[in-house]
């Protein structure tokens, strides 16, 4: 189970199961920082299998690969390779405007080691997909698909995309690690981040990680892509001119502490300018908070600065939360509590969340300085102007999972010339004053814990102007999160 021990992933469902490893005494990990690959600098994560007390092995080797095991796996002393197929198959039905939609991704993941230094993974999945009409709508103002990279039609109103994910990391010494990568990361302990969350598509980054005693420190240079000229000018995307969106590069510094066993706080800094500005070595400076200052007053540079905190209660809780401004001391600040509870052979997670962000959290005259990529924002979904408060629980019995997710977000809409066009663009729902309802129920029987392969059925209610109620039923492998509920 090297590849579970070694491998954080970002995704909710199993992310729950994970609590009562992650936050107890025995554990020193900074629980804010996740990332693809997460070494034991931050925490010995368990498998997967965690807390599901498993069968007897099977002596078939098709039910071993079936139930158990990745489907290769090659280890001696000098390396490790693990391969697995990846699959998101799924059949949905939209009851309240009679329309049909399906997904159909194939891919495969390759996760490695070579000796106890360099750890690797690689991801391809290639996805025909249709959607809702909400989905759709989202599209065609943006010209992106909500959490995607670049997608182009097929079918009728269908679409077609691939994506991939990659990095490599190093073990420079026992408290020092780097990484190169092409991935999603996330910081922060709630469902949400205002920080960085994985709700973008996945962007280029080179990370340096650190500890030392109770100190964390991560270092990130991001090179993301600005909204689309095309989508910003509401003309059909064109496929082929690459020249309509610029590069622009983020600095982000996180330093957080075990303060004590059961406090976590930490100091974040992002830093956005555009590609084509003169490098300013003071970018470099590795005290976060302090070159928000030094740039406050240079308008070639976007600031944001914050804190986040996270508190240990007894009976399996915790409280958590975030304060982030931007260089406009525009605020979002998220506040919530979480339960887990881990037996021999159950689990049980529940969280409620509070987030709030100010109109001018994202919203910038300059598109070049937005805090996002490829149209999307690299914090909360929702971008600017808005309140949500949301319920996400989940319940495990040996295979048997069901979650049940619900939150409400209140837009507080434009006022007549009183933000700029990318103010309305960040938030993909600034356009009317209103709420946005969702609710996810789904329950699951987990068919191979190795990669989380589960055969799932689900029902999705969601609500802006006007109502959906989408029953549907899959197979998938869920390693990553996909967001919708906005």
């Amino acid at each position: 189970m090297l590849f579970a021990q070694d491998y954080l992933i970002i995704n909710n469902s199993v992310y729950s199961r994970q609590q009562a490893c992650l936050y107890s005494d025995s554990c020193n990990a900074h629980t804010a920082l996740k990332s693809s690959l997460n070494f034991k600098v931050n925490t010995d994560i368990v498998s997967f299998d965690n807390p599901i007390v498993l069968e007897k092995e099977a002596n078939s080797w098709f039910k071993r690969k079936l139930f158990y095991e990745h489907l290769g796996v090659v280890k001696n002393k000098d390396y490790t390779l693990i391969l697995s197929p990846l699959l998101d198959l799924e059949y949905s039905r939209d009851l309240k405007n009679n329309e049909n939609n399906y997904r159909n991704t194939r891919g495969v993941v390759i996760y490695g080691n070579l000796s106890d230094r360099i750890t690797f993974n690689s991801e391809f999945y290639e996805t025909q997909a249709s959607f809702p009409e909400y989905i759709n709508n989202y599209y065609q103002r943006y010209g992106v698909l909500p959490g995607q990279p670049r997608v182009k039609p097929y079918g009728n109103n269908a679409y077609d995309w691939g994506s991939a994910f990659g990095s490599v990391s190093l073990k420079a010494a026992p408290f020092l690690y780097f990484q190169l990568g092409n991935d999603k990361n996330f910081i922060g302990d709630g469902y949400r981040s205002f920080m960085l969350s994985d709700y973008a598509t996945q962007y280029m980054y080179f990370k340096t990680l650190a500890k030392f005693g109770r100190f964390y420190y991560q270092k990130m240079f991001l090179n993301t892509i600005n909204p689309s000229i095309n989508s910003m000018q509401n003309i059909d995307p064109n496929w082929t001119a690459n020249s309509y969106v610029r590069k622009k590069n983020i600095s982000i510094t996180y330093l957080g502490a075990n303060i004590t066993n059961w406090l976590q706080a930490g100091l974040f800094e992002a830093i956005v300018f555009d590609s084509s500005y003169e490098w300013d070595f003071n970018i470099l400076n590795p005290i976060p908070i302090v070159r928000s200052f030094q740039f406050a007053a240079d308008e070639d540079y976007n600031s944001f600065m914050g804190l986040n905190i996270c508190t240990k209660l007894p009976f399996n809780t915790n409280i958590y939360g975030q304060l982030v401004f931007n260089k406009e001391w525009e605020l979002a600040t998220q506040a919530g509590i979480k339960f887990y509870k881990t037996a021999k052979d159950h689990n049980i997670f529940a969280q409620i969340e509070f987030n709030q962000s100010n109109h001018g959290y994202e919203s910038l005259v300059n598109i070049r300085q937005h805090y996002g990529h490829y149209s999307q924002s690299l914090a909360h979904p929702g971008g600017n102007g808005f309140t949500e408060v949301l319920v996400n629980t989940n319940y495990q019995y040996k295979r048997w999972h069901i979650s049940v997710r619900a939150n409400r977000i209140w837009y507080k809409g434009l006022d007549e010339g009183a933000y700029t066009y990318l103010g309305e663009f960040v938030s993909p729902l600034f356009a009317f004053s209103g709420n946005v309802l969702t609710a996810r129920l789904e329950p699951a029987y987990i068919i191979n814990n190795s990669y989380n392969l589960m055969i799932y059925s689900s029902i999705d209610y969601y609500r802006n102007q006007k109502d959906y109620l989408i029953f549907g039923f899959g197979l998938k492998t869920a390693l990553r999160n996909k967001y919708h509920d906005f």
